[in-house]
């Protein structure tokens, strides 16, 4: 494809409750539609399901999106972030993903005509258990283990000459420092996120590498109607990881107006700011850029080698308190552009 557009046709809106009870509690599920001819026609959900006792500062959210389509593919993501108690939070994943993606080659140079459409078949879980330590500083453990595998690879094609079978089993560590006044939409405030996982054969994996990243957000108001923010972030694996887990960016939420997926290697780094203005109570303009690249390896990394995107949207606001956005955004980069449409920020 030489210009991916994910076209999504809402076909209701939301809905929501409010229970009564001492905890602040509450439900928005955003059904979609989508068409593109690699995956015939779509039907599924976004839903967000959160709650917040008295006391607590951030909201305990269950993010879910499930659909599938008219030639035999699916997707299942759930990824809860759950406090339980004032001192232990956990989060994770569940993971069923049954979907065509498109593979170019390796690296930030890897030529658009050399794609090649392959099922992406995967299913796991990861678990995370984070302790505070003082206020806005948690630190925890995490593990995470999936199963990998590619279908209808193209023969003697670019993506026959990596090995992509096996699982990935892998602990590790996380740490954040988070001084945001809301987790689900954040005003003012900055969070830090740093993690290490390493996939190793004593923890059963297939494939030996370590991942790092470096996730910095930072908010805050310009005038009573303009939000500023931006993300700065960092992903680096060393040793010999699959090609389905390298280094990446596009899509929703990174770099938006690239294929998530187009440009794929063991490091990415990218910063991102985007500014929302008021236009109503209820209705938000947004624009946004991004700059960075994919690199192989720290001795290769060249910020004067850069790619760049950029774009303008619009929020709906869904909820009020906390506020939950339906996000749509057009992005586009030199070579392709994408439509979005789904709900809360892209960081």
């Amino acid at each position: 494809m030489k210009h991916l557009i994910t076209i999504q046709f809402i076909i209701c809106c939301f809905f929501f409750c409010v229970l009564p009870a001492k905890a602040d509690k509450g439900n928005v599920i955003l059904p979609v539609v989508f068409y593109a001819d690699e995956t015939g026609l779509g039907l599924g959900a976004m839903d967000i399901l959160y709650f917040k006792s008295e006391g607590e500062k951030h909201h305990s959210s269950i993010n879910s999106v499930i659909f599938g389509t008219t030639k035999s593919q699916f997707l299942l993501v759930v990824r809860p972030e759950i406090q339980l108690s004032s001192l232990y939070a956990a989060d994770g994943f569940i993971l069923f993903n049954d979907f065509k993606k498109q593979f170019y080659g390796t690296g930030n140079q890897s030529d658009f005509d050399n794609e090649e459409n392959y099922k992406n078949y995967v299913y796991g879980v990861g678990f995370g258990l984070h302790r505070k330590i003082k206020d806005n500083l948690k630190i925890g453990v995490m593990y995470n283990i999936c199963n990998l595998s590619v279908k209808d690879k193209k023969t003697g094609g670019l993506m026959e000459q990596y090995d992509t079978e096996g699982v990935i089993s892998g602990a590790g560590f996380k740490a954040s420092y988070d001084t945001r006044d809301n987790n689900l939409y954040a005003q003012t405030g900055y969070r830090l996120e740093l993690s290490w996982l390493l996939y190793d054969s004593k923890t059963g994996s297939s494939f030996d590498y370590c991942e790092t990243i470096m996730d910095f957000r930072n908010y805050f108001r310009i005038g009573k109607k303009t939000l500023f923010s931006y993300q700065a972030y960092g992903r680096f694996l060393n040793g010999y990881p699959p090609v389905q887990m390298l280094s990446t960016f596009g899509g929703a939420n990174q770099m938006r107006g690239y294929y998530s997926g187009r440009y794929v290697d063991n490091i990415v780094v990218f910063l991102q700011p985007e500014i929302k203005t008021d236009l109503s109570e209820s209705l938000q303009i947004s624009f946004f850029s991004g700059v960075g690249n994919v690199y192989h390896d720290l001795e290769s990394i060249d910020v004067t080698k850069i790619k760049t995107a950029s774009g303008a949207g619009l929020r709906i606001k869904l909820k009020g308190n906390p506020r939950i956005n339906l996000r749509t955004d057009f992005g586009f980069s030199c070579e392709s552009a994408g439509f979005y449409v789904t709900m809360l920020e892209a960081f």
